[in-house]
């Protein structure tokens, strides 16, 4: 790496660290610095002297463009366009949609790899801090439930659950031959086990079992641990009352709503079809067309628990179209892959967050693009530089 690559580096490194993390939030004399916005602009800056060609990286902008523009379109024929950009969860949506680009150009090659497999141990250590203190510490829980509910940036035991689950595989991987990863790795285990979230056990389970199971003879030892890891978990779910509880009572309220807020998106996108009902505005119905009226529930109106029909209800069939141009460029980094286990690791995340978006509105979520672009940077970026990939 160049030292003018390094010089721009460190500004995207240290804002999708701060994106992913939220650390800032924890410091409130550091948000006056607006470090989200700062890192931005310097990042901006550093990608334009490092002047590289990169076909992923233009194909990330074009894409998180359109990403960043469908909401406005959609808000534009609602008539709600002044409420999206107030609010927060858009404009850093947006900030990392056009950071697709910068990362794909400065992490973008096999030599630099090494730096985004820093970035995600950097993240999952902080966030694993952050999760341990917030919950053993400050004992920030769910009054029904205990589970931890933190007062952190995607602190719901969900969403913390689907990010656990993503880091696992990847940094696996990485542990292969950088032993000190597994540091990072089992930690992050055992806390997705303390968010007890049934589908984000389940989609870890089937994700560590298919990286596991894709591992050649070389790698018995990691094997064993992995093994041990889930036996571990295994353990865990059969003898923790609570855990057992959770999956025997499948139709308990939890579930029962999300019912409800699938019987809304449906409604809401054969209302809206082309367009949607505008960012966010979907739990605006969930009383009406739920099934129930208002008084009848404690609960605040929910969003579409399931990230496809979040989609198709809030930006329609365009909105359809620009997530589905994403994920064809991931689908494209597999194809392009030179390292089979990192392809290996790169699906087990994958599926782990692609069966999370199943129960889950992950798409106005920043971190779920940001997974994505980080997937389909580390394999395009396997064992070959972008213009080879270019040609």
């Amino acid at each position: 790496m160049t030292a003018v690559a390094r010089f721009a580096a460190i500004p995207v490194f240290l804002f999708f660290f701060f994106i992913l993390t939220g650390v800032h939030f924890e410091m409130p004399g550091l948000l006056r610095f607006y470090p989200e916005i700062v890192l931005f602009g310097a990042s901006l800056v550093g990608v334009a002297l490092v002047a590289e060609r990169s076909e992923l990286a233009m194909d990330l902008w074009a894409c998180g463009l359109c990403l960043a523009v469908v909401p406005i379109l959609s808000s534009l024929a609602s008539g709600r366009e002044a409420e999206l950009f107030s609010q927060p969860e858009y404009r850093s949506w947006v900030s990392c949609l056009l950071m697709g680009g910068p990362l794909a150009l400065v992490f973008g090659q096999a030599d630099r790899r090494k730096g985004l497999f820093l970035l995600l141990a950097t993240v999952a250590a902080t966030v694993i801090l952050l999760f341990l203190y917030h919950y053993l510490v400050l004992h920030e829980v769910r009054e029904f439930d205990l589970r931890p509910l933190l007062n952190t940036k995607n602190g719901d035991p969900n969403f913390l659950c689907t990010i656990f689950g993503f880091f696992i595989p990847l940094l696996a991987h990485w542990g292969l031959e950088h032993r000190w990863t597994w540091a990072v790795v089992i930690p992050l285990f055992g806390c997705a086990i303390l968010t007890q979230s049934r589908m984000g056990l389940i989609a870890l389970g089937l994700s560590s079992v298919y990286w596991v199971w894709t591992l050649g003879p070389r790698y018995r030892f990691v094997k064993t641990i992995s093994g041990g890891l889930l036996f571990v978990a295994l353990g865990v779910l059969l003898l923790n009352p609570n855990l057992r509880s959770r999956f025997r009572t499948i139709h308990d309220t939890a579930n029962l709503e999300r019912i409800q807020t699938y019987r809304n998106g449906l409604k809401l996108f054969s209302e809206n079809p082309i367009l949607g009902v505008g960012w966010g505005h979907a739990p605006d119905t969930f009383f009406q067309n739920g099934g129930y009226p208002a008084f009848q529930s404690d609960h605040t109106p929910l969003e579409i628990h399931m990230t496809p029909l979040q989609i198709a209800a809030e930006l329609g069939f365009v909105g359809l179209l620009a997530f589905g141009w994403l994920i064809g460029i991931v689908l494209r980094s597999f194809r392009q892959a030179r390292d089979p286990l990192l392809l290996h690791a790169s699906v087990a995340s994958v599926l782990c967050l692609g069966l999370n978006s199943l129960t889950l509105p992950l798409a106005t979520k920043d971190f779920f693009v940001v997974f994505l672009f980080i997937v389909a940077v580390l394999n395009q970026a396997t064992g070959v530089t972008n213009e080879v990939i270019s040609k």
